[in-house]
Parts: structure tokens; C-alpha cells; sequence
């Protein structure tokens, strides 16, 4: 949300706020949240500006009307002003005609009747002459200045012209404004019959506002109570509901963990198969290499009568037969390790096969031998089939990589 958008937000909130505090009487509390919005303005752009400035005018005529400190009439007056002229810039009429309301309010708290009446008069230029409700407000207003001024006869004629706007309007409420303003135009004149009659109207249609809102009221808290009543019976239905999902997840959740762990302990049995079937053939090399190596190693001897060469390759020898032995209990080597053991055996076949084949181990530079992990005796088996079954009936010198 874009800052001056929340901004706003902010002080609309508070305006609200200080509207609410305003309607339930508690006026100090309110102008707390009204110089709050006022303090929001310099953050605002010029059109949401304007808007709240038309609703800090309302609020501060509001507490000035339940405390009468003249602070806040002042405060009203500054921003009506502003918010006039910044209706007339934008040539609104709808804004104008409630701007001078505003300024109006103000003359009217301050006894300048006459000023009121002017600038009342100057937002009927502007009003929506088929908004009855708002002709209704013109003249009431006007009505009740000129009781002020002690004008009856000018306030009978701008009571007659509220009153009818007020039938116009069919709003109860409204009506019964539009006669109590009629009954007290009556005392003024001195004319009791007709504040007589207009109170019993007046006091009709309250009467009646009054058995329509007890009617509400009363319709209002039987449905409140069957609703209270379905509330509880569906809380009910969605207990029991819960309860018996609870109880459907639960057996599947069993079900699942039930098959979790059949499964769990059928991939382990097989596991430990694998790995028993990897130790016994890591363990089954050859035989006839060992008996061949053998065999070629007391030829050996016998030929080149070589202690120290024998020696070597009976080193050779029984070091292969000893990883051979320790790869049974190991799953991983490094690759270092297993580079070194292919040396050995390796060197031990070429005294089975002299002068048939040379070889190279190669490792790329950038590989961690010491460090990568690979399952023991991997790839001797393939290195032995290759010597078996690749170099049987061969004269020509062969390179292994």
C-alpha cells in the first residue's frame, strides 16, 4: 500500500473515531483523535487534503458545541475558510454549498444572525434544488435564525417551506423535526393553537417511530435468539462432525503409519540382504587369481632366483589379500584408497602376464581422492574380467587407462 494511501487511511480513522466519542458525549476524548487527523494533513496531497479537512471543520464545531471553548470555533472558522476556497478553485458545487454551511455554523455560534443568514443564503445558490432533504435542512436552519432574531413571520414562511420539503421527503424523522420547528414558530407568535396542534402531530409520529423501534427491537431479539439457538445447534452438529473426522483422520493416520513402518522394515530387510550379498561377493574374488598368482610367483623364483623382486611381490600380494579380507566390513573407501589397491593388483597380474599389458591410474587434478567416498572394490571386478577374458590368446602388448 503506497504511504500517502495509508496516511489517509490513518486519518479517516481518527476523524471516525472522534465522531464516535463525539455521539456517546465524550467530547475530550474526541478532540484527542481530531488533532491527530490534523496533525496528518501536511502528508497529504491536496484533493484527500481537502477531505479531511471538511470533516475536522464538523468535529471541532462538535466540541465546541459540548464544551464551548472558543479554540475549537476558532479551528472550525480556519479550515471552512479553506475548505471554501478550495471548493470554488475546483468550481464543485456540492462542496461549496457545504462549505458555507460550515462558515455559516460558525456566524450562527457567534450570534451574527444576520451574517448567517447571508451565507445560508449563499449555499442555496449551490444546493441541489431536487434534493428535497437538503432543502428540507436549508430552511429549517433559516427558520430557526430568524426565531433567533425574533422574526416570527419570516420563520413561519421558512417553516412552512421546511415542512413541506419534510412530507416530501416522507422521512418520520424528518417530520416530526419539521413540526416541533412549527410549534415553536406558534409560541413565538403567540399563536398556541398552532403550537397545540403541531405538538400533537409531532408527538404522533414519535409515538409511532417509538412502536416501530420497540417492534425492531423486539423482532430484532427474536432473531437473535433463533439465531443464538441455530448457532448452537450447528456448533453442535460441527463438535460431533469434528469429533468424527478427528476420529477418520486418526485411523488414517494409523493406517499410514502402519504402512510406513512395514514398508520402512521390508527396505531394511532388503538392505541388509544388499549388503550381505556386497560383502560376499567383495569377499569372493577369484580363485583361480589366487592360485594362478601363486603359481606365477614360485615360477618367479625359480627363474630369476630374485629374493628381493619375490620379496616385493609377496608384499604385493598379501596386501591385496588383506583389503580384500578388510572390504568385507567396509561399505565406502576413498578414492585414493582404491586407486592404491588397483596399483597393487594390478602389479601382481603383470606377473602373470609379463610383457602383455602396461596400465596408468589417472585422477583428475581438481577431484578430492582423499575425500570422495565410492563402495569398496567397485571396479576391480571389471578390471579382472578385462585381463581374463581380454588378454587370453593376445602376443601384442596392450595399454590400460
Amino acid at each position: 500500500m503506497p504511504r500517502r494511501q495509508a496516511i489517509l487511511r490513518l486519518a479517516l480513522g481518527c476523524t471516525m473515531t472522534a465522531q464516535l466519542f463525539n455521539q456517546t458525549n465524550q467530547a475530550e476524548k474526541g478532540i484527542i483523535y481530531t488533532r491527530k487527523a490534523a496533525k496528518l494533513l501536511p502528508k497529504l496531497p491536496n484533493d484527500k487534503r481537502f477531505s479531511i479537512i471538511s470533516f475536522l471543520a464538523s468535529r471541532y464545531l462538535w466540541h465546541y458545541q459540548d464544551t464551548g471553548i472558543k479554540t475549537s470555533l476558532d479551528s472550525v472558522e480556519m479550515y471552512s475558510i479553506q475548505y471554501l476556497k478550495w471548493a470554488k478553485s475546483i468550481q464543485d458545487n456540492r462542496r461549496i454549498c457545504k462549505a458555507f454551511n460550515l462558515v455559516q455554523a460558525v456566524a450562527y455560534e457567534r450570534k451574527d444572525f444576520n451574517t448567517a443568514i447571508a451565507l445560508l443564503d449563499s449555499s442555496y445558490v449551490y444546493i441541489d434544488k431536487s434534493n428535497s432533504e437538503a432543502s428540507q435542512i436549508y430552511f429549517y436552519d433559516k427558520a430557526d435564525i430568524y426565531l433567533e432574531l425574533n422574526d416570527p413571520g419570516k420563520a413561519q414562511i421558512c417553516a412552512d417551506s421546511a415542512l413541506h420539503f419534510a412530507l416530501k421527503n416522507k422521512n418520520p424523522a424528518y417530520i416530526a423535526e419539521a413540526y416541533d420547528l412549527q410549534e415553536r414558530v406558534g409560541n413565538a407568535k403567540g399563536d398556541y393553537k398552532q403550537a397545540y396542534d403541531m405538538r400533537l402531530l409531532k408527538n404522533a409520529i414519535n409515538d409511532s417511530i417509538r412502536t416501530v423501534e420497540k417492534t425492531q427491537a423486539v423482532t430484532e431479539l427474536e432473531k437473535k435468539y433463533h439465531q443464538a439457538k441455530n448457532e448452537i445447534t450447528i456448533k453442535d452438529l460441527e463438535k460431533k462432525n469434528q469429533f468424527y473426522l478427528l476420529l477418520a483422520l486418526s485411523g488414517l493416520f494409523a493406517l499410514l503409519t502402519l504402512g510406513l513402518y512395514l514398508r520402512h522394515q521390508k527396505l531394511k530387510h532388503q538392505q541388509n540382504i544388499l549388503e550381505t550379498e556386497q560383502r560376499l561377493n567383495r569377499a569372493r574374488m577369484n580363485p583361480h587369481f589366487f592360485f594362478n598368482a601363486l603359481a606365477s610367483l614360485q615360477k618367479f623364483a625359480l627363474r630369476d632366483n630374485d629374493g628381493q623382486a619375490l620379496a616385493s611381490n609377496l608384499s604385493k600380494f598379501s596386501n591385496i589379500m588383506r583389503e580384500t579380507l578388510e572390504s568385507t566390513y567396509k561399505e565406502y573407501i576413498t578414492i585414493e584408497q582404491e586407486m592404491d589397491f588397483l596399483n597393487e593388483y594390478l602389479e601382481v597380474q603383470k606377473i602373470r602376464f609379463p610383457k602383455t599389458f602396461s596400465y596408468t591410474i589417472y585422477a583428475h587434478p581438481d577431484m578430492e581422492v582423499d575425500d570422495i567416498l565410492i563402495p569398496s572394490m567397485i571396479l576391480q571386478p571389471f578390471i579382472e574380467n578385462s585381463i581374463e577374458h581380454g588378454f587370453s590368446g593376445i602376443e601384442y602388448r596392450v595399454m590400460l587407462i
